[in-house]
């Protein structure tokens, strides 16, 4: 055995030698820099190489002693080739017996060339061959068998002490582990077993409930996230959007009409709905094109989102119907309400001001999208209205169930919450369709009112029993029409739609108002009556003259089908197709012709007849279809004296509404339709009968158990319903104008109390307060009176605006486009927008609950070189706040609404701010919380910042306001001119004029005039004067009616809205006005000897809102008045 052993261990060496000179030629013959970073690093490598010396030698000694000592052992075993070099090598030099010189030095030396001469030997350098016998590895230099035997027997040898050592080490375990196979199968452990598994279960079961609810809660989360960065992101690209397809807004304004149409954000048009086309081949056709478009569409946008989006991932244990149960948003919370039975009726049915998705999508409010994940109880009836932020302080009142909110669209079930702040609504029942009476399958959301932002609650019928509640909100564009059984009726004023021309002083045009629609015609309603008499089994209060109503919602839809969502529903009533194209409306005179011949025919007008041209267009090109003699039907036929324009037939039948004759007669159609010509023997008398569950009180349907009798009652009324009318203020005229300039004056020059120009005129009750280009502030008190001048006028004071000193206009004149601050010149035009007279209110502190407002009247600026608005007492001149960094750099032009309310300034970095002032309840119902009032040098919140409007790129220049129309019109240096909302700042529409084709575009102005001044009418539209000096009538949904030269650079005008007349005034010195449907001179008063007019201002009479006096401020810094021949 210890041959064996001698025997492996020389060849060991003979392996571990050789990778020694290996490494020892690798480190000697490769650059130094190869292996080491440094010298350094070199250096300790050669105290290594000694080190690798010493190992060598120790290798040689060992084989050298087994070689002197067991060599007939290596000689027997090893081949005669290894044999013979391992002799050379241990034998050559004086490696056998070496001499010591005197000299150590030499001595190491001379052993450090013996070790390389050995190292380069063959027996060192080869033999490094192996040959594989069984399992065993046999190196190459064993050349005998005597050799080979003993290796094997050592390596068989090696294998059984190697599995001897595993077998007594294995012992012990397998011992343990058979001793713990016997101790798992007792009873005991069964138990152990089973009582985990419920545990695990229990656990299981545990965990996938809160995953569920955590998955439930992150979708929820995301899900208002997703939609409000989706309003977010819609509010942001709206003023740069390209032209889109526009409807009726949800809202009207406080005059109770839809103007301002808004943006259709998910827009389809209806080509399905085509009547040929449901009774063609074509249809499956084009359904196919259109499923193949769409799978295109779907492709190219999952395509496009795989790109940015990582899927989540549900858990694979969850169950499919719990995933679907993710996506369905907030389980319905059930549970007694508290407070019920305290005896107070609850509500059966609440409108409000707010609309399903289907109506407009884009409005969205912000109050609707508050989240709380706050871990909260479950079991709370009432989560639903906890997961709203609420306000501090806020408390439970109590809640109302079975609530019905209705819209224009839907009607939906569901809880009503109060709280000490806000009004919450929560679904519990499904959302039907006001058409077809079917559930909708639509998103809803729990909702939210801030109390502070209700204005009014109305009294309101609904089913023909007053069980309703109306609120009107401040919060979005003020009023709305939520039920459509009850939309506003206006009557037929005209009878003449054939002529070429029309006399609107010529009686024999109008429609008889005494009588209703269907006994305009007399042998039409002969066999009417006769048809009556024949009734004999109905009951004498069940019988009616006419089958059909004068309102309902098939008439509604019948006027206003060219418009959303009125298309939508009128679709949805003719089961999902648009009605068949002769019975459609699209000839006025075809309309006027049925009303007055057909028994089933009397139907009367909606309001739009006389403020919204668009229903007569069919801007959105939907199909409508052929008529059976293949007249296309698209734009309504207009008659004759319209000159096929929309917006023409509107203004005559506007001024028709107004007329003289109307005027003296349209009571007695308000009898028929709202007096006591309505029900009773009157009513028979004026033939003026219609079905009986038409009228409130005729059937009482909560008394009725027949579930078939009282759906077929539900249905028959949804068809009819009655809404009050609105009337108009006659129209009045200007006719023989007179000028008179009183004498004694602050700005006279013989007085020198003030100087300059009066730049600014603004109106408070009594009192005239001029501005001159001093910043003297000049009051004067005027009076009518019934002399030869039917006014008094008289001086009152004159103070300075001290805070004014070094104050400098900034011209805002389109030839600075290049953003330059510089001071060029005095601008009265600009001069003339510095100023504005807003008003604030604040509640008393001495009587709080009287509801008594303390009204005060001030006086805003800009043009400060700090950029600040500056707020001071009308009164006083005290100066009340002064607010800067609104607008990042100059602030060009300042404007207040008629009633004061809301002030707005326009900046030279293109935005424009909604102000109001010393009114914190007003501002907090129209502030988006976006923008916060705190800049420097604010006081107490004194004037309140609501909104930033953006919209335009360049510089503002001027700006206009109209609270009734809900509407901020702003030009700019580019041309542009941008609409925006007051109450919510959402951008409406941009347009311009263009330079080349002077048209009105819808778009990004990129060739347009600039725009110098802007001034809006109720009505809906408003009149831009350009730099070109040109007048532009245009409407709010971008229409231009006119346009004229008007022959000057103007720096005031103004419409008075009763007689509808533009006035003009400029640097020619001449007060002018003009009609403004057509912009034609009406007539002019020369005022030229003081200079330029340099501003304006309208005076109302004393007992009515009608126009009695013209001010107007000229450049020498006189006062005229202007007023009618008495």
């Amino acid at each position: 055995p210890f041959d064996r052993v001698v025997l492996v261990t020389v060849l060991h060496c003979h392996r571990a030698l050789s990778r020694c000179s290996t490494l020892l030629v690798e480190i000697e013959s490769s650059p130094w820099d190869k292996y080491f970073a440094d010298v350094e690093s070199r250096q300790k490598s050669h105290r290594r190489t000694s080190s690798l010396f010493r190992a060598i030698l120790e290798l040689r000694e060992i084989v050298l002693a087994a070689y002197r000592g067991r060599n007939e052992v290596l000689r027997a075993s090893l081949s005669p080739q290894a044999h013979d070099a391992l002799s050379r090598g241990l034998e050559g030099g004086e490696l056998l017996s070496p001499k010591k010189p005197s000299d150590p030095s030499k001595n190491l030396i001379s052993r450090e060339e013996n070790i390389r001469t050995f190292l380069v030997h063959d027996w060192v350098t080869g033999f490094h061959d192996v040959q594989t016998v069984g399992s065993t590895i046999l190196p190459d230099s064993i050349g005998t068998t005597i050799g080979k035997e003993a290796f094997l027997t050592l390596a068989s040898e090696s294998m059984s002490i190697i599995n001897d050592y595993k077998t007594v080490m294995n012992a012990p375990w397998k011992g343990f582990c058979e001793h713990q196979r016997k101790w798992a199968e007792t009873d005991a452990v069964r138990e152990m077993e089973h009582s985990g598994d419920l545990i695990i279960k229990k656990l299981a079961s545990k965990e996938r409930s809160d995953a569920l609810e955590s998955n439930k809660l992150m979708v929820a989360g995301l899900a208002l996230a997703s939609s409000r960065f989706s309003t977010m992101l819609q509010l942001a690209r709206e003023p740069w959007a390209k032209a889109a397809n526009w409807q009726f807004s949800c809202f009207t304004d406080l005059l109770f009409r839809r103007i301002v149409f808004s943006r259709i954000v998910d827009f389809d048009d209806h080509r399905f709905a085509s009547y040929e086309l449901t009774l063609g081949k074509d249809r499956e056709h084009l359904q196919e094109e259109e499923k193949l478009k769409r799978e295109e569409e779907i492709k190219a946008a999952l395509i496009q989102a795989g790109e940015a989006i990582v899927p989540y991932q549900v858990d694979d244990e969850v169950e499919e119907e719990d995933l679907e149960d993710n996506f369905v948003g907030w389980n319905d919370q059930n549970g007694d309400t508290p407070g019920g039975d305290d005896g107070i009726p609850e509500p059966a049915s609440i409108a409000s001001n707010t609309t399903d998705t289907r109506d407009n999508k884009s409005d969205l409010d912000w109050d609707q999208l508050d989240f709380d994940d706050t871990t909260t109880d479950n079991s709370d009836p009432y989560l639903w209205a906890k997961r709203f932020v609420w306000s501090e302080g806020e408390t439970f009142i109590r809640t109302f169930d079975s609530v019905l909110l209705v819209t224009l669209r839907s009607n939906t079930k569901g809880t009503l919450l109060l709280s000490s702040h806000n009004l919450y609504f929560h679904q519990t029942g499904e959302v039907i369709d006001v058409m077809t009476r079917e559930k909708v399958d639509i998103p809803t959301q729990d909702k939210k009112w801030k109390l502070n932002r209700l204005t009014d609650i109305h009294g309101r019928r609904y089913m023909l029993k007053g069980q309703a509640l109306e609120l009107f909100f401040a919060d979005m564009r003020g009023r709305t029409f939520n039920d459509i059984t009850q939309y506003p009726v206006f009557p037929w004023i005209l009878a003449d739609y054939t002529s070429e021309e029309i006399d609107l002083k010529d009686q024999k045009i109008y429609r008889d108002l005494s009588k209703p629609v269907g006994a305009l015609n007399p042998d039409r309603l002969a066999s009417l009556i006769e048809r009556f008499n024949e009734l004999d089994g109905f009951p004498e209060e069940e019988k009616f003259l006419y089958g059909s109503h004068y309102s309902s919602p098939g008439v509604v839809l019948h006027y206003m089908v060219r418009q959303e969502p009125f298309t939508s529903m009128h679709i949805a009533l003719q089961s999902g197709r648009f009605d068949c194209p002769d019975r459609l409306f699209f000839d006025v005179a075809g309309c006027w012709r049925s009303c007055l011949s057909s028994t089933s025919d009397v139907k009367e007008l909606t309001p739009e007849f006389f403020t919204c041209p668009e229903i007569f267009v069919n801007t959105n090109s939907f199909p409508l279809g052929e008529t059976q003699n293949k007249t296309p039907v698209d734009n309504v036929i207009l008659p004759p004296w319209a000159k096929g324009s929309a917006h023409e037939f509107v203004r005559i039948h506007q001024m028709a509404l107004e007329s003289e004759y109307v005027s003296n007669n349209l009571h007695y159609w308000i009898d028929l339709i709202f007096g006591y010509k309505q029900r009773g023997p009157e009513s028979a008398a004026a033939h003026n009968i219609f079905h009986y569950l038409s009228y409130e009180g005729a059937v009482d349907i909560d008394k009725i158990t027949d579930e078939v009798q009282r759906s077929a009652i539900e249905g028959h009324i949804q068809n009819f319903g009655q809404t009050p009318s609105q009337l108009i203020v006659t129209s009045t005229g200007y006719d023989d104008l007179q000028c008179s300039t009183p004498s004694k004056q602050f700005g006279d020059q013989r007085y020198n109390e003030a100087a300059g120009a009066i730049v600014s005129l603004q109106l408070q009750g009594d009192s005239i307060f001029a501005i001159h280009s001093d910043y003297t502030l000049c009051s004067y008190k005027l009076y009518p009176s019934r002399g030869t001048i039917p006014f008094q006028f008289k001086h009152d004071r004159a103070r300075k605006i001290d805070s004014r000193t070094s104050y400098m206009v900034q011209s805002s004149s389109p030839d600075m486009l290049d953003g330059t601050s510089s001071v060029v010149r005095s601008d009265f035009s600009q001069m003339s927008t510095g100023f504005a007279l807003a008003k604030g209110g604040s509640e008393q502190a001495d009587e709080p609950s009287s509801g008594i407002m303390d009204v005060s009247f001030f006086l805003m600026s800009i043009g400060y070189y700090d950029n600040s608005v500056k707020v001071h007492s009308i009164d006083s001149l005290q100066l009340h706040s002064s607010v800067n960094g609104v607008h990042r750099g100059h602030i060009n032009c300042i404007q207040a609404s008629v009633d004061g309310t809301v002030v707005v300034t326009g900046g030279h970095d293109g935005t424009c701010t909604v102000w109001v002032v010393d009114y914190e309840d007003f501002a907090a119902s129209i502030a988006d919380g976006v923008v916060q009032p705190g800049q420097e040098g604010s006081h107490d919140d004194f004037l309140k910042c609501c909104h930033v409007l953006l919209g335009h790129t360049t510089p503002i220049t001027c700006i206009a306001i109209s609270t009734k129309l809900d509407i901020v019109v702003s030009g700019s240096q580019d041309g542009s001119i941008c609409l925006h909302n007051i109450r919510s700042g959402r951008f409406v529409r941009s347009l311009h004029v263009n330079a080349v084709t002077q048209n009105v575009e819808n778009s990004r102005a990129s060739n347009a005039i600039p725009v110098s001044k802007l001034v809006i009418h109720s009505d809906g539209i408003f009149v831009a004067h350009l730099y070109d000096g040109s007048l532009h009538v245009i409407t709010v949904n971008g229409h231009r009616l006119v346009h004229t030269q008007a022959g000057e650079m103007l720096n005031s005008i103004l419409i008075c809205p009763q007689s509808n007349t533009l006035i003009t005034g400029g640097e020619h010195g001449l007060a002018r006005m003009w009609n403004l449907h057509d912009l034609t001179p009406k007539c002019t008063v020369d005022v030229s000897k003081y200079g330029q007019i340099t501003s304006m201002v309208l005076v109302p009479s004393e007992n009515s809102s009608a126009t009695q006096f013209l001010c107007v401020g000229s450049e020498n810094g006189l006062l005229s008045i202007v007023f009618r021949n008495p």
